[in-house]
């Protein structure tokens, strides 16, 4: 078992959960900001260990937080790390949306990124137990998430969803506005693709550029890509 922290929170990750990267880190970043969203009930799908609703719950918001994963036993782990700091949420396992039929909520946070399958098999943030089932450029989950999420959200509510450029990302920004009037860009960050991966799987790195499965930039001998963060609002109609 691993540990990962965050300013004064420090959760255990069991085997089975997603080890949270920086993804987690620029949604809490961008969230704890809102001071206007502190009293939304919140759903934390993809909790994984349970760190983003966790860290937000410690910084105040004060609604019912819900979360969710399709692994069983990551759903305990984030249960088991609200319990450790005495905060309460609802836990439950399944795919996307399946366990809060009939339920809506002021605020979605999806923390389940996509990124092109040849690359996800060649990363180092996946083990045998961590499902990436998000097609050959990495757009299947989250433009699922985001088609499903308006009978989730509440009048007025919000959809917090990452994409990263290990994808065809344009792909999910085009479902995102033809399914929302507003989609905004609110945090990013750019990262260099480890130089020995990129050395030893230079052959998949290119051919996923050249079939445009990433979009990512080349420069300095390295190949750099962004995390970026996306708020969606009002459903069309």
């Amino acid at each position: 078992m691993r540990t990962f922290e965050y300013e004064e929170t420090i959760v255990d990750v069991h085997e089975g959960s997603f080890f949270p990267t920086e993804t987690s880190k620029l949604i809490i970043k961008y969230l704890k900001e809102q001071k206007d969203l502190y009293g939304s009930s919140l759903l934390d799908l993809g909790c994984g260990c349970g760190i983003v609703s966790l860290v937000l719950k410690r910084l105040g918001f004060s609604g019912p937080v819900h979360a969710s994963d399709i692994s069983e036993s990551a759903v305990a782990n984030a249960l088991e790390n609200f319990k450790k700091y005495d905060l309460e949420m609802t836990g439950k396992a399944g795919s996307m949306f399946d366990p809060w039929k009939s339920m809506s909520f002021d605020l979605i946070v999806d923390d389940v990124s996509g990124i092109a399958e040849s690359i996800a098999k060649i990363s180092p943030w996946f083990g045998t137990s961590i499902s990436c089932d998000s097609g050959s450029d990495g757009t299947e989950l989250t433009t699922q998430i985001i088609r499903n999420s308006p009978s989730y959200l509440k009048d007025g509510g919000r959809l917090i969803f990452p994409i990263l450029t290990l994808s065809n990302y344009p792909k999910i920004i085009d479902a995102a506005e033809e399914i929302f009037e507003e989609v905004k860009l609110v945090n990013k960050q750019s990262f260099q693709f480890p130089l020995d991966l990129a050395a030893k799987h230079k052959d998949v790195l290119e051919k996923a550029i050249e079939t445009k499965d990433i979009i990512v930039d080349y420069k300095f001998g390295m190949y750099i890509w962004e995390t970026r963060i996306y708020e969606a609002s009002s459903p069309r109609k």
